[in-house]
Order: structure tokens, then C-alpha cells, then sequence
């Protein structure tokens, strides 16, 4: 396997075109086209693909220490506890349901509906 191969060798040599995003301690979007593979050269790629976001990881850690900067602080957005129950009340089960229709584009339409209504 090749970790950021040339547009070249991807389009030519490649029966997988894997795209990891993630952090040290997981990952967190996975984007992939692919010929016919086996699961487990998925599951390889994905855990190379785990292992170099986590040295990336570990070379910004150390620029960030080189540096002198510390990580930012995150302040995370309080809501009004209320108001949360009030909206997962009016929809959480209609959102279940529509989750449950079967067929990607009935789904679609059917969140939809919750959404305008």
C-alpha cells in the first residue's frame, strides 16, 4: 500500500483510493472508491491509514511544543436544558421512523418532511 500516492499511480496502479480522517485516538470519516477488494486489505488500509494520522498527529504536538504556543482553549456551548427536552420530545420518533423507511432517497425524503414540518 501507498500513503499519498502521485494522481498518476492512483489512477493507474491503484485498486483502492482510500481517504482517512481522524484523530490519535480514532478515525473519524473514512471516503473510499475501490475495484473489487477483500476486507481484509480494507481493514489494512484503514489501519495504515490510522497510523499515519497518528504520526502527523505527533509531528504537530511537537511543532506546537517547538513553537511554545499552547493548544487553544475550547469553550463548549451551554443549552438551555428545556429547550433540548422539548426538541428531542417533538423529534426523536418521527426522526426514528423516517431513519427506519427503507431505500436511501425514500429516507431522504421522508427527514425532509420532519425537517419542514
Amino acid at each position: 500500500m501507498v500513503v499519498n500516492p502521485s494522481m498518476s499511480d492512483l489512477k493507474t496502479k491503484s485498486k483502492l483510493n482510500l481517504l482517512v480522517a481522524g484523530t490519535e485516538q480514532a478515525i473519524v470519516m473514512v471516503e473510499a472508491g475501490a475495484s473489487e477488494i477483500s476486507e481484509s486489505v480494507m481493514v489494512e488500509a484503514l489501519a495504515q491509514g490510522h497510523a499515519v494520522i497518528k504520526e502527523i498527529v505527533k509531528l504537530q504536538q511537537q511543532l506546537r511544543a517547538r513553537v511554545g504556543k499552547p493548544k487553544r482553549a475550547f469553550a463548549k456551548k451551554s443549552h438551555d436544558a428545556a429547550i433540548v427536552t422539548e426538541i428531542e420530545g417533538a423529534l426523536s420518533e418521527p426522526l426514528y421512523a423516517a431513519l427506519r423507511v427503507k431505500g436511501k432517497l425514500e429516507t431522504y425524503a421522508e427527514m425532509k418532511k420532519v425537517r419542514d414540518a
